[in-house]
């Protein structure tokens, strides 16, 4: 603060822009002789560690027990620091009375937030549904089900009511989307090679009927030794929906349509191919 010195009879606004300056100026230094970066957040008010101390912008953070209607799991916590400056908090659910074996490819479940069916009983759509699934599968067979904060395919919260009002509309989900100025899938999956670093699973076997997300977990690293649809049966309030992500987005669903084989089943077939 040796910059107070300059101003001996300065007005106290002078004084004032003079200590904010010198505070600045000490905090700089400080930055750049190498401190401690939680030192520096905590004189700057932030909690952000610095990317490099992280790998792919993802940190575990603390794990606890977690009964419930499916069963029993340990419920680990991270944080994903993503490129564009956003921060989620996947979680992964593992069940605790499962053994694994050396050479097993545990089951696992990437699993996108949607609060409308999961929170507030919405019917419009099956990921309820499939959540729920999974963890019964998860707690019978092993592995693990991730979550993610990714609503409305990427979207948010907000944006996905805007989405559902256009539907109401006449719009299916795809259509919807663009109309707001979307593009059908903003969902991305960087930290998932992180995470199963992390809980040690070299390979898995992936819970979904959607080829897009087979895709993006393999370049990002992540090996996927076998596809395990998740199927549940449609409701009168969400056959258009599922009709639409079957014909529209390649899903494998169990929903008679006039189409090619989906991407889904090309796939399937590529990982035979290969093992």
């Amino acid at each position: 603060l040796q910059l107070l010195n300059t101003f001996p009879r300065a007005s106290p606004m002078i004084m004032s822009r003079a200590v904010t300056l010198a505070l600045f100026v000490e905090v700089y230094i400080f930055a750049r002789q190498g401190c401690d970066a939680k030192m520096v957040g905590s004189m700057t008010g932030g909690t952000k560690p610095r990317l490099a101390e992280t790998k792919h912008g993802v940190e575990f953070v603390d794990e606890c027990e977690l009964p419930t209607a499916q069963g029993h799991f340990r419920l680990r916590a991270y944080r994903w620091y993503r490129p564009d400056g956003t921060m989620i908090e996947p979680v992964v659910m593992i069940p605790t009375n499962w053994t694994r074996h050396a050479l097993e490819s545990p089951a696992v479940r990437v699993h996108d937030q949607c609060m409308t069916s999961e929170v507030l009983g919405s019917q419009r759509c099956d990921c309820k549904e499939q959540l729920d699934l999974a963890l019964q599968r998860i707690q019978e067979i092993g592995g693990a089900v991730i979550y993610l904060q990714q609503e409305g395919r990427g979207i948010g919260l907000a944006n996905k009511v805007a989405a559902y009002r256009l539907q109401d509309s006449g719009l299916d989900t795809v259509d919807a989307n663009r109309e707001l100025g979307f593009a059908d899938d903003l969902r991305s999956y960087e930290c998932i090679s992180f995470i199963l670093d992390d809980i040690e699973f070299d390979s898995i076997k992936l819970l979904t009927n959607n080829p897009r997300k087979m895709r993006l977990l393999r370049a990002n690293g992540v090996t996927v030794e076998a596809i395990v649809p998740l199927h549940v049966p449609p409701t009168k309030w969400n056959e258009r929906y599922l009709r639409t992500k079957a014909r529209r987005m390649a899903h494998a669903l169990p929903i008679r349509m006039q189409s090619a084989p989906s991407e889904l089943e090309n796939a399937l077939d590529d990982l035979h191919a290969e093992n």
